[in-house]
């Protein structure tokens, strides 16, 4: 008798363990659904943040961060008009870098939407790396997760 109590316990052990397993990995499935796997973990070298919504061109803005050159251009979409590029400091693209690197962006899906609302407004976000990766990120009236650390990594070099 005392050799089947032993028994029980270490089969009552086997299945804790086999359900800690299932649990973590579930854990770690949820995460790579809800976040993705990181695209690059190499330095970015080229940001470019276009927004948009329905209505006139003015809503639609490209900004595009040039890391090796310290520049920033801003565009809007509307015919005939003319970018601004501006100079940034070593130190400023450096601040920007690290907000950056304190969102998820490396990990966000390709695509996030929401088709049931019909008068909305995205944005798309394309990211080249030093190890020549690329990504490139589609919103439609749906947010990724983490975005209020992305907004304030744009903030630091004014994008808005």
């Amino acid at each position: 008798m005392h050799g089947r109590i032993v028994a029980m316990t270490k089969h009552h052990r086997l299945g804790i363990a086999v359900s800690a397993i299932l649990v973590a990995i579930a854990a770690v499935t949820a995460y790579v659904t809800w976040y993705g796997l990181p695209v690059s973990r190499a330095p970015v070298t080229y940001f470019e943040y276009r927004y948009g919504g329905f209505g006139d061109c003015e809503w639609f803005f490209s900004n595009q961060v040039r890391v090796a050159d310290l520049t920033v251009t801003t565009q809007d979409a509307c015919p005939g008009s003319i970018a601004a590029t501006r100079n940034v400091s070593q130190h400023e693209m450096d601040q920007f870098l690290s907000a950056l690197d304190k969102s998820p962006f490396r990990r966000w899906r390709t695509h996030y939407a929401d088709l049931g609302i019909i008068d909305g407004g995205g944005f798309r976000l394309i990211v080249e790396y030093a190890d020549g990766k690329s990504q490139m990120v589609d919103t439609l009236n749906k947010e990724p997760p983490g975005m209020q650390a992305f907004r304030d990594a744009l903030e630091v070099l004014g994008i808005r």
